[in-house]
């Protein structure tokens, strides 16, 4: 049976967001009752809206009118979550907002999925991906082909926005098995704009006025990537990511291309990390893709593979990703059925639970294909919908301060994709004990980005490798809900804590693999890291607009932290109702499918997939870049609905009633006329002046050229608004070394996810070792005891910010 099987969810939201967040609900066993107004969800214009959509029952309501609201209220009384992404006071006016509906049931897990909050001046701009993209200042910062914004087509905002809503939903439920109550949960698309800001984030405190990122030379993608991550053309023509980050990988993939030779130069031993000189890394890096371009892609690829420890992948469509074998060896890959269209073939369930497998259990449903059936049994007092609210004794409320209050998590892993996972459980009141090594997670030596995965933990360092090592891990075992890790496949057997070890000392732990390629199949071993996933994934093909070369993309590593997060979460919510724990396995290969699943199906006859153009500003004339008088504005106006009022604001009243553009079809077929149009019309005004029109007209078209990311951050008054900012201090002292990390206070994000009535937590990095010898005495070792496997190089400590306050 699935991890929420019996969970009762209505549906109210209408985008790419909501759709994730209820399929990942829908796929581990929840009955999804999606309520969608007369026309249909705006997903359903999209091929893979069969997908998005699939186990769910869909019920046409027009919300506007009392009797089919009423009926939305008599849902909600049984149900025991309700989603909805409708702009803050839309749902109160239509009767169906969080106090009406918590009020006639209190059991109820209301969650809100906003573009940029329910407060602060933006919170009642649309939300669409690339209004919010803008409004953070996203666009600014994303590689390209030229130097001015660059569009970028992935929607990881609302994918994150999709897993932060999911990871509410379930903490809140766990929650009110404690409380007996719900509570109004609220994520948004700027919380996962923080999730997705892999560096350059860090600010000090006082210093937010001088945070606007430098403006550096345009330089081509591809020549300003980090040594580590080489993008190279093949003798066949064919694109080549390598993804070799650490001295022993880099290694290794010079001794394939046959560059070993440069480590006879001592100078150059610490490759990819550092080189003499600029120059010399320049000539260095151009041999390197010359030697690739001697050989095709395929014999590249076999050289690698039978070396086993270079990172490399080449670069891919979705549609094509499809059909590799890792893919399908996974099982990411699903047969579905639709009665419609035959034959799907769809990206599977997010993660992978040994005992309480997710299942599809039926294909997407025709739009109100169940509202007869639905209405007629409310109306009748016979709905089959029985909360399960109350069922649970419940304590004083004071009693619990946190969503996941209780719940211990052990996290063995290194980088981004796994640690960042147990961060966002650490927000939602986790203890995360992390367990490094004595020298440290690797990522510890790019500050920033290892800031954002140390954030609110722990910290034991202990070398595994030693038998009284491994005898400090079994006792923290014993004590733990979660153990997390994302070794390459076999190591954690060597270190004593495979699965089966480890669930014969605990048998309610929730064992977390988080791979990247999977425990097994074709790609198993190999060494992997975010850009050469998305490069498997069509990522790199896709953000580089029509026809240029591909580009590297990140989005992997934080796209894999949300399902590692959902992951443990679904782990706890299954552990609740069979009091036992379980194998589960998440892959950065799927999570970073998710994020593209907009292209990851087939049919026969599905439609292409709609590319950004060559010049990287968008999909189409009505959603896309434009040059104003002095800047860029992003024109976001994607439904038909806001055809006239574009034309109008835009000083183009006459085109609303030209042939070429009467209609949505027309107006694609004569997109490059009207995209001439109104890039002749927009230079007209500066992108502010436009913004303050559009915005007027209820058009969420915004600049896209103002802050960085990391000076709204700290300077737009809505982030201080709606609380997605915390202040906390880093300064990590390491023992018998002169050297420390001194980064002082600084602002961090806030908490991704927002509850009405628990708090989450938004605590300070942990220095290496900070907690081991606090953890020990825990664990029942003496002094004499801890200053011994101190002496034999078991643990270690450092001095961290919380020993010197």
């Amino acid at each position: 049976m699935p991890a929420l099987a019996g969970l009762r969810v209505l549906d109210f939201t209408s985008g790419f967001a909501g759709a994730i967040a209820t399929m990942v609900l829908s796929d581990n066993g929840a009955e999804v009752i999606k309520i969608e107004p007369p026309g249909g969800d705006t997903t359903r214009a999209q091929p893979a809206h069969v997908m998005w959509h699939r186990g769910k029952r869909s019920v046409v309501l027009d919300l506007k009118q009392a009797e089919a609201a009423g009926t939305a209220v008599a849902l909600a009384r049984e149900a025991d979550v309700v989603v909805e992404n409708m702009r803050p006071g839309v749902a109160d006016r239509l009767g169906i907002g969080q106090e009406a509906l918590r009020a006639a049931n209190p059991g109820l897990v209301y969650c809100s999925i906003t573009g940029f909050g329910s407060r602060g001046p933006y919170r009642h701009i649309k939300g669409y991906e690339a209004s919010v993209a803008a409004r953070v200042g996203r666009f600014a910062r994303e590689e390209g082909w030229r130097p001015s914004p660059v569009f970028f087509p992935i929607p990881v905002l609302s994918y994150g926005a999709s897993q932060l809503a999911t990871h509410g939903i379930m903490a809140a439920l766990l929650a009110r098995d404690g409380t007996g109550k719900g509570q109004w949960v609220q994520t948004s698309l700027v919380q996962a704009a923080m999730v997705y800001a892999n560096s350059g984030w860090m600010v000090r405190v006082g210093e937010e006025s001088t945070a606007e990122a430098p403006k550096a030379p345009w330089v081509s993608p591809h020549e300003k990537m980090a040594a580590g991550y080489q993008i190279a053309q093949g003798a066949d023509g064919r694109w080549i990511q390598i993804a070799s980050t650490t001295v022993r990988l880099f290694k290794a993939f010079m001794r394939v291309i046959g560059m070993e030779y440069v480590y006879d130069d001592p100078r150059f031993n610490d490759m990819p990390y550092e080189f003499p000189t600029p120059e010399e890394r320049t000539e260095v890096l151009a041999e390197v893709r010359r030697r690739l371009g001697q050989k095709s892609l395929d014999e590249w690829m076999r050289l690698f593979e039978e070396d086993g420890n270079v990172g490399a992948e080449p670069f891919i469509s979705t549609e094509e990703a499809i059909s590799h074998p890792q893919y399908i060896h996974n099982g990411t890959v699903v047969e579905v059925q639709d009665p419609n269209l035959g034959p799907t073939y769809q990206i599977g369930p997010l993660t992978t639970l040994r005992d309480t497998p997710a299942e599809i259990h039926r294909p997407a449903p025709t739009l109100g294909e169940h509202t007869e059936e639905v209405v007629s049994a409310v109306a009748s007092g016979a709905s089959p919908w029985r909360s399960r609210n109350g069922t649970s004794p419940a304590p004083e409320p004071e009693s619990i301060r946190y969503p996941l209050q209780g719940t211990v998590v052990l996290e063995l892993g290194n980088h981004i994709a796994g640690p960042f996972g147990t961060t966002l459980l650490a927000e939602l009141g986790a203890r995360v004990i992390k367990v490094e090594p004595p020298e440290g997670d690797l990522l510890r030596r790019i500050m920033d980005a290892s800031v954002k995965t140390i954030q609110g933990k722990e910290s034991i360092a202990i070398d595994l490798k030693t038998e009284r090592g491994q005898a400090i891990l079994y006792k923290l075992v014993a004590q733990a809900d979660v153990l997390m890790h994302n070794f390459r496949p076999g190591v954690a057997e060597k270190l004593g804590i495979g699965y089966e070890k480890i669930a014969a000392l605990n048998p309610r732990l929730i064992y977390l693999y988080a791979a990247s390629y999977g425990s097994s199949g074709p790609r198993a071993g190999r060494p992997a890291f975010g850009p050469a996933l998305n490069a498997i994934a069509g990522a790199g093909q896709y953000i580089a607009g029509e026809g240029n070369p591909p580009l590297m993309s990140i989005h992997a590593d934080p796209s894999s932290a949300l399902g590692v997060a959902t992951s443990a979460l679904l782990g706890l919510s299954a552990r609740k109702r069979t009091g036992r724990g379980q194998y589960i396995e998440t892959t950065m290969l799927t999570s970073t499918a998710y994020a593209l699943s907009d292209d990851f199906i087939r049919y026969e006859g599905k439609p292409p997939r709609r590319m950004p153009d060559k010049g990287q500003h968008g999909f189409h004339a009505l959603y896309r870049l434009y040059e104003t008088k002095d800047g860029w504005l992003f024109v976001s106006c994607p439904q038909p609905s806001e055809w006239e009022s574009l034309c109008r604001v835009a000083g183009q009243p006459e085109l609303a009633k030209d042939p070429r553009f009467e209609t949505e079809k027309s107006r694609e077929a004569n997109d490059a006329a009207l995209t001439d149009i109104l890039s002749e019309a927009l230079r007209s005004r500066t992108a502010e002046q436009w913004e303050r029109l559009f915005l007027a007209a209820d058009l969420a078209c915004l600049r896209a050229d103002g802050p960085s990311f990391k000076a709204f951050f700290v300077q737009d008054s809505s982030v201080r608004e709606n609380g997605f900012i915390a202040q906390t201090q880093y300064v990590d002292y390491f023992e018998d070394k002169d050297d420390y990390v001194d980064f002082g206070e600084y602002w961090r994000h806030g908490n991704t996810v927002l509850f009405s009535d628990m708090e989450g937590v938004a605590g300070p990095p942990c220095g290496i070792g900070d907690h081991t010898q606090a953890i020990l005495k825990e664990s029942g070792y003496s002094e004499d005891e801890i200053q011994d496997l101190k002496a034999a190089d078991v643990v270690t400590w450092g001095l961290g910010w919380a020993a010197h306050g």
